[in-house]
């Protein structure tokens, strides 16, 4: 007998389990006289997991939150942040009457409490135009210093983040975010506003506009340290002089106005470019063997999932018919002991190591098959990874099963959700699963802790 839990049931009582089995629908006198069922329920959890951490500095970022600072945190390591992007243009700019462009600004918008660190340190910020286009894929850690000229700043600003209150828009979007406006270079806008004049079809397509119009900016940390900012939004805010003729007035009249007409949207490049260096904490706790994780461009864990084990416990004594009930895995976490309040990951993404990079690259959803998400469990401390059915049903369809199919890497990732239809219809699903490069997160698995549970059925049929 397995050393598993089982539970089993005989004749009459054990059809209604076997729906999923095949049709049996005849139930003669003649025939249950002939034929006597019976059905074990297995429930195995006799499973152990093991991982071990790796680097993980090479990340293609697909992300519009964009990541600005410095930090070091006790506990977790040092992380500093710049990012280059890329503009769309946004709405037609306005030209009739336009006698001068006046200025152009950087508008970064930054959600209300959205940083980590301290928010009076005074930090300084410098802005470079783009000379070259940005590659693609883009990492990371990808070396972009000759991308644009050093020697040439078109902007700069020194921010808290408390001295840009007053940037808000309106008192009502003050309170979600604020405003931290850099003005740019004047040229800048009056290059934008001539070429719009003069070809206003480029503005229309993206790829023609970053690659013949305006290539982008870098915006990095110039001095300060003690926060990392979240910028959740970008745009180039252009202002300008426009004369008209007044009907009210009967005379000429002169407004001053101004339009957010380039921005940065999924069809642009932008990315975070990241220098992790971890604290001698938690290079000594992954030189002896403990699985860490963490983000931005930091940690994953390669994981050995137990599938011969499991598929061993499957296969033992096997019966004529033999379903897959359930299998689920629970893997507690240790949160790091640091002094700015750095969480484990809000998201892992379970994937094939085989399958990684390409799961990114082709911006591809979990399919619970080879690829599974999870949220973190602040109460319990865990990640539950309820549905590995499908998963484990495959395996057992295959002939042999190598190594690869049981790898897994662990890493974390940002989930957006996306809802569908509407009123009592609408359902929210997962829109997106891009790598987590925008927050700091850090934590320890606990293996030896790793709860999998493996629930199946066997039927007999006696004659």
């Amino acid at each position: 007998m397995h050393s598993g839990f089982i539970s089993r049931l005989t004749g009459a009582l054990a059809l209604p389990l076997l729906f999923a089995l095949g049709a049996c629908e005849q139930t003669s006198s003649i025939g249950q006289s002939v034929i006597d069922e019976q059905i074990d329920i297995i429930i195995d959890s006799a499973f152990t997991v093991s991982g071990n951490s790796v680097r993980n500095d090479n990340v293609q970022s697909r992300t519009l939150t964009q990541l600005l600072g410095d930090i070091e945190i006790e506990g977790y390591g040092s992380v500093r942040s710049y990012f280059v992007s890329q503009f769309m243009p946004a709405a037609n700019i306005q030209t009739d009457g336009v006698t001068s462009i006046d200025s152009l600004h950087l508008i970064m918008r930054v959600p209300t409490g959205d940083y980590i660190g301290d928010s009076i340190a005074p930090m300084g910020l410098t802005v470079y135009e783009l000379e070259r286009d940005l590659p693609y894929p883009i990492y990371t850690n990808t070396e972009l210093n000759d991308y644009y000229n050093t020697n040439a700043p078109v902007g700069s600003r020194i921010y808290t983040m408390a001295n840009f209150r007053l940037d808000s828009v309106s008192s009502t979007e003050s309170a979600t975010y604020r405003e931290l406006k850099v003005p740019l270079d004047l040229s800048i806008g009056k290059r934008l506003y001539d070429a719009y004049v003069a070809n206003p079809s480029a503005f229309s397509d993206p790829a023609t506009f970053t690659s013949q119009i305006f290539k982008g900016l870098a915006v990095q940390n110039s001095f300060g340290s003690g926060r990392l900012t979240r910028i959740g939004q970008s745009t180039l805010r252009m202002y300008y002089t426009r004369k008209f003729y007044s009907e009210k007035l009967e005379r000429d009249s002169i407004q001053h106005l101004s339009g957010n007409y380039f921005g940065v949207t999924p069809e642009v490049i932008t990315n975070n470019q990241l220098t992790y260096i971890p604290n001698a904490t938690i290079t000594d706790m992954v030189a002896n063997g403990a699985a860490v994780i963490a983000s931005p461009a930091a940690y994953e864990v390669k994981m050995r999932f137990p599938a011969p084990e499991i598929l061993a416990s499957y296969n033992s004594n096997k019966a004529q018919f033999q379903l897959v009930n359930s299998l689920s895995m629970r893997l507690p976490v240790s949160a790091l002991d640091n002094n700015a309040g750095i969480e484990p990951p809000k998201y892992i993404l379970m994937v094939l190591s085989k399958d990684k990079d390409k799961f990114f690259a082709d911006n591809s959803l979990p399919d619970n098959i080879h690829s599974f998400y999870a949220t973190y469990d602040s109460t319990n401390q865990c990640y539950d990874f309820i549905d590995l059915r499908d998963y484990i049903i495959e395996l057992t369809e295959k002939e042999s099963v190598a190594e690869e199919d049981y790898t897994f890497t662990l890493t974390p990732v940002t989930v957006t959700m996306t809802t569908n239809g509407s009123g009592y219809y609408q359902t929210t699903v997962v829109g997106s699963v891009t790598p987590e490069v925008s927050n700091a997160s850090a934590a320890q698995f606990l293996f030896d802790k790793a709860k999998i549970i493996l629930s199946y059925s066997k039927q007999s049929l006696k004659y």
